[in-house]
C-alpha cells in the first residue's frame, strides 16, 4: 500500500513539476511521422502511400534476425539491405508537406523472437540446439514456453528444452544471449559501413530483447517456472531486467555510428513499472540509447492527469530519466476516428483511440523525436480513394478531424 502511494506520489509530482525535456535535436522542430509499415509495390495500397511521400517523414519495417543468420556465425545481409519493403523508398523524397523535404527516412526493427501469430520464426533454430548448448557452456539446451497466446506448433501451455524453435525462448539463458549477443555484433559492424542503399537514409534501429523489437515478456507464468520463481515480479527483476541491461551496454560497446534504440516495457501489470521500465529507460539513456515505447494510447492523457501508469510507464520514464538521444512511440494498434461505426473498429483500436485526442497530451509532455503511426491512419487521413471494409475509411478520418490534428501535431 505505501509503494503504491508512492507510486501515484510520484507521478503527481512529475505532472505537476517536470520540465518537459526532450529529445529533439535543436534542428528537429516537431516529431518525425513514420508510417508503420513501408509497403512494398505488390501491396493493393502502395499507390496511396507513395502519392502521399510529401505528408510522411518515412517508414518503419521489421527485419528477422533468422533471415540475416541463416547458418550459424555466417550473415547475409540481402534481407537487411535488399528489404523488399524498404526498397520503393530508397532514392525518394518525402516530407515537402511538413517542413523541408529530405530523403525518405527508412527504420529497421530487427526482430530477435517473432510476435506475430503467436509462433517464432525470428529466431535461428540452431539456437534452440544441444549442440550450441555444448559449444557455449550451458548446461542443457535453451529453456522455452508456450502458452494459449504463443502456442508454436506445441497446444495448450508448457516448457521444455527439445528443441522447438517455434515456441518463447527463455531469452536470459547462454544460448540465447550468446547467440545474440553474437548477430548484434555483426550487424552494428555491417551498418557502421552501410554507406549506400538504405544506410544514408535509417533514421534509428530498432533491436528488441524479445518479442517484436520489444522488451515484453510472453507466456509469463511459464517463463516463471524455467526461472524457478513464483511472482511475475521476480522474474523481471532477476532475469528479464539484467538482461535487459547487458543487451543495452553490449550495444553500447560496439561502438555504433547509428542512432540505436530499444523498447521499454512494464509487463503485463502497470505497478510493475517503477521496477522494470524505469531501471530499463535508465539503461538506455546512460548507454547512448533511444527509448521507444509501442503502446500509446487514448488512456494515456488521462492517467498522467490523475497521477497514474502511463501504458508502459512512458511518462515516468521520460520524466525520470529524460532522454537525450531519441524518443520514439507507436500507438498500440491503429487509431479508432472519433464517431467511427463501432463495427468498423476492433476492441484494441477503441482502446488505442482517435489520434484527434492523443495529439494533444503528445505536445504537452511527450515531446518526440518520431511517432510511427499505422499505415492505414496515414491513409484514411490523406488518401481519398482509402475505402476498406470493415475498419476506418477516408471519410471517417475526414469527418474525425485528423487533417487537421495532423497539421497541427506535425
Amino acid at each position: 500500500m505505501l509503494q503504491s502511494c508512492v507510486r501515484t506520489l510520484l507521478v503527481l509530482a512529475l505532472v505537476t513539476c517536470s520540465v518537459h525535456a526532450r529529445a529533439q535535436s535543436p534542428s528537429q522542430s516537431r516529431p518525425y511521422l513514420l508510417a508503420f509499415s513501408c509497403l512494398p509495390t505488390s501491396s493493393p495500397y502502395y499507390s496511396g502511400l507513395h502519392a502521399n511521400l510529401a505528408n510522411i517523414d518515412g517508414c518503419v519495417d521489421a527485419v528477422d534476425w533468422s533471415s540475416i543468420e541463416l547458418t550459424k556465425g555466417s550473415y547475409t545481409w540481402g534481407a537487411l539491405d535488399n528489404d523488399t519493403n524498404f526498397a520503393p523508398y530508397v532514392g525518394e523524397t518525402c516530407g515537402g508537406n511538413l517542413g523541408p523535404a529530405h530523403s525518405c527516412y527508412l527504420v529497421p526493427v530487427i526482430r530477435l523472437v517473432s510476435n506475430t501469430n503467436g509462433y517464432n520464426t525470428s529466431t535461428p533454430s540452431y539456437v534452440y540446439g544441444s549442440g550450441w548448448a555444448t559449444h557455449v557452456g550451458a548446461p542443457h539446451a535453451l529453456d522455452y514456453a508456450w502458452c494459449s497466446t504463443y502456442e508454436g506448433d506445441k497446444t495448450g501451455s508448457g516448457t521444455a528444452d527439445a528443441g522447438d524453435s517455434t515456441t518463447f525462448p527463455a531469452v536470459w539463458e547462454l544460448p540465447f544471449s550468446v547467440a545474440s549477443e553474437n548477430f548484434i555484433a555483426a550487424l552494428i559492424s555491417h551498418l557502421n559501413g552501410l554507406n549506400t542503399g538504405i544506410g544514408p537514409q535509417i533514421l534509428y534501429v530498432r533491436i528488441g530483447y524479445t518479442a517484436g523489437g520489444e522488451a515484453f515478456p510472453i507466456c509469463e507464468s511459464q517463463l516463471q517456472t524455467i526461472a524457478n520463481v513464483t511472482r511475475a515480479q521476480d522474474l523481471f527483476t532477476n532475469y528479464f531486467v539484467p538482461g535487459y541491461a547487458a543487451e543495452a551496454l553490449f550495444i553500447k560497446n560496439q561502438s555504433p555510428k547509428m542512432q540505436m534504440e530499444m523498447s521499454v516495457n512494464c509487463g503485463n501489470n502497470l505497478a510493475w513499472c517503477p521496477y522494470n521500465s524505469l531501471p530499463e529507460s535508465g539503461d538506455l539513456q546512460a548507454d547512448g540509447l533511444g527509448i521507444g515505447n509501442q503502446g500509446l494510447q487514448v488512456g494515456d492523457g488521462s492517467a498522467i492527469t490523475n497521477g497514474q501508469e502511463t501504458s508502459n510507464g512512458w511518462y515516468a520514464d521520460y520524466t525520470t530519466h529524460p532522454n537525450s538521444h531519441w524518443r520514439e512511440m507507436q500507438t498500440l494498434k491503429q487509431s479508432c476516428p472519433t464517431g467511427t461505426p463501432p463495427s468498423d473498429c476492433t476492441s484494441e483500436m477503441v482502446q488505442t483511440g482517435s489520434l484527434t485526442d492523443i495529439f494533444p497530451f503528445l505536445t504537452q509532455y511527450a515531446n518526440l523525436n518520431s511517432l510511427e503511426l499505422y499505415t492505414d491512419d496515414i491513409l484514411c487521413t490523406y488518401d481519398s480513394s482509402y475505402n476498406p471494409s470493415g475498419s476506418p475509411t477516408y471519410a471517417d478520418c475526414q469527418a474525425a478531424g485528423y487533417p487537421a490534428a495532423f497539421r497541427s501535431y506535425f
